[in-house]
């Protein structure tokens, strides 16, 4: 398998296969199996115990727990033997999230029991919650891909093999579809955190998140020069993103940040990015990436970042123009000082990259081999996976209208060799399905979706909490 095969197949793979248990606080079901625990915090279903990490973290495993619901006149603690670290229902804001801490007398830390259920004194109605993985069950606990020791490419590899070609193709659009047979449920891509998570296709503002820090416009934190406040910024919005991951409430794939560079305030959209300057703007670019993306354990990504909009893109709609018939003429020497620098800076860390509406030099972003193959992966070294604006594959030719590529099996060829790995809308997954029997177009289905699949699975650590 070639390099562009091994960018090219993996990702729209949620929590629930990820081979663990999410932990949480969540609403009370009596017929949730979930939520029976026995006495010693086993699940009285499965018998999978809870404990806590070493790190403050939980986690599930076969085995007696060595953590119990302690008495304490007439409440309960869920502590460890030594009475160090309590379990605690953390609350912010109107978000609760699960904490260890040092055992106090704080009311978050006071358990009762319902039955089966364990419940939070600070938080009626909530219960202990261990939403289980379809790994755990036959036949999936048999299977490659479930087996979480083993590395990302083997596992994708595995369940690639066992998708049939139109569930392959349903998962190519930024609302990729469940696949019941295999329990995969569906995912939104499209999230969005240019300064906050915020509300998105992906992003659900309901209880128990019901808001989430807002950040200043970005035009004003470029003009901070500070970096290092644009790292910290980063890893908050990230941590919160998890946050609200982890109730199902938003996806773990972010559009942001936006580093296009601005230079006239005709375009409308300037406070979305760090100004004029390519030099702050790559730096910009370089610290909220590593924000978002790396956190505590360097296996996984937080979240995915996406650098946008590649490239030259900087106009809406102006003199009877618009972005999506927009050709911008760009020479090298304004492509090295001007347009390249930020995503020449972000193409090494970042997980992906979305192209833009317009054209570049005559060839629209979205089908530019130069843009996408040269100097992306040829020469910043991006290792991710493409991702086009929202209908920019079907602008290609409806509104570029490029004589080489006016047939559907060539555009929608096209587009998937030069490494087009997720569409942002319905066209291409709606469009490919009859072209499928092809076997061209269908090999490059299945390496477009390999590399989808292993940036997805990247994320997918055991329950992250904040």
């Amino acid at each position: 398998m070639n390099l562009l095969s091994l960018l090219c197949l993996a990702g729209a793979l949620h929590l629930a296969l990820a081979g663990v248990h999410n932990v949480q606080l969540w609403h009370c079901d009596e017929a949730a199996a979930s939520q029976g625990w026995s006495d010693d915090l086993c699940l009285v279903h499965n018998q999978k115990c809870l404990h806590f990490h070493e790190n403050g973290r939980m986690f599930l495993r076969s085995g007696t727990s060595s953590h119990q619901l302690t008495h304490k006149a007439d409440t309960k603690q869920i502590s460890d033997p030594k009475k160090k670290r309590c379990l605690q229902a953390r609350s912010a804001d109107g978000a609760l999230s699960l904490t260890v801490e040092e055992c106090s007398d704080k009311a978050e830390q006071q358990w009762v029991r319902d039955g089966n259920r364990v419940q939070p004194i600070s938080s009626p109605g909530l219960c202990l919650d261990a939403t289980q993985s379809p790994c755990e069950n036959a036949p999936f606990n048999t299977y490659t891909y479930c087996n979480s020791s083993l590395d990302i490419v083997t596992r994708v590899t595995d369940l690639m093999e066992r998708l049939q070609t139109a569930e392959k193709i349903s998962q190519l659009g930024t609302g990729a579809k469940s696949i019941d047979r295999m329990q995969i449920p569906a995912y939104q891509w499209w999230s969005e955190g240019l300064h906050g998570v915020a509300r998105s296709p992906g992003v659900n503002f309901g209880s128990p998140t019901p808001n989430a820090t807002s950040f200043p416009q970005v035009i004003n934190l470029g003009a901070t020069f500070n970096m290092s406040l644009v790292l910290a910024m980063g890893s908050v919005i990230s941590t919160e993103a998890r946050a609200f991951a982890n109730v199902g409430h938003a996806g773990l794939t972010y559009f942001a940040p936006n580093i296009n560079i601005y230079r006239d305030p005709r375009w409308g959209r300037g406070q979305e990015t760090p100004g004029e300057d390519p030099y702050l703007s790559a730096k910009y670019a370089q610290n909220y990436v590593n924000g978002m993306q790396f956190g505590f354990d360097p296996r996984y990504f937080k979240v995915i970042a996406t650098c946008k909009h590649y490239a030259a893109y900087d106009l809406e709609n102006w003199n009877h123009v618009d972005r999506f018939h927009f050709d911008a003429n760009v020479t090298d020497q304004d492509f090295v000082e001007s347009y390249f620098p930020a995503f020449q800076a972000c193409s090494p860390l970042v997980g992906s990259i979305m192209c833009s509406y317009n054209a570049v030099n005559g060839v629209p972003s979205c089908a530019n081999n130069f843009l996408m193959n040269e100097m992306a992966r040829g020469q910043f070294g991006f290792r991710g996976y493409f991702v086009s604006d929202c209908g920019a594959i079907g602008r290609i030719t409806s509104a570029h209208k490029l004589h080489w590529i006016r047939r559907l099996l060539s555009r929608e060829t096209w587009i998937l060799q030069l490494g087009d790995c997720l569409v942002c809308g319905l066209f291409l997954a709606s469009s490919i399905l009859s072209l499928s029997s092809h076997m061209s177009t269908l090999d490059w289905i299945k390496l477009v979706l390999w590399n989808i699949r292993h940036w997805r699975w990247r994320q997918l650590a055991s329950h992250w909490c904040c």
